[in-house]
């Protein structure tokens, strides 16, 4: 495994990073977030909300992402990445 520089990895539930993955620069790696993106919630300071899981993240080897936009709660392996399951 390899990580490069500004990689975040936050978790509350299971995050599983396999056998000889490398991660780039600036990446975000995360199973949760702090709820809805309603206006009244978006006034709460992050801090002061509650955590709230999006399942398990399970990370391969040999699957370039860059550059992409991905939709969330979707499988993406391969190189170049695509999408295996929505």
């Amino acid at each position: 495994m390899c990580f490069n520089y500004n990689v975040h990895i936050g978790a509350i539930n299971r995050i599983e990073i396999g056998d000889r993955v490398l991660v780039g620069s600036n990446v975000l790696i995360t199973d949760h977030d702090h709820g809805d993106t309603k206006r009244e919630s978006l006034l709460i300071p992050p801090m002061r909300k509650a955590h709230v899981s999006k399942g398990s993240v399970l990370i391969g080897a040999n699957s370039v992402v860059g550059g992409k936009n991905i939709p969330d709660y979707c499988v993406v392996a391969g190189n170049p990445a695509r999408i295996f399951q929505r």
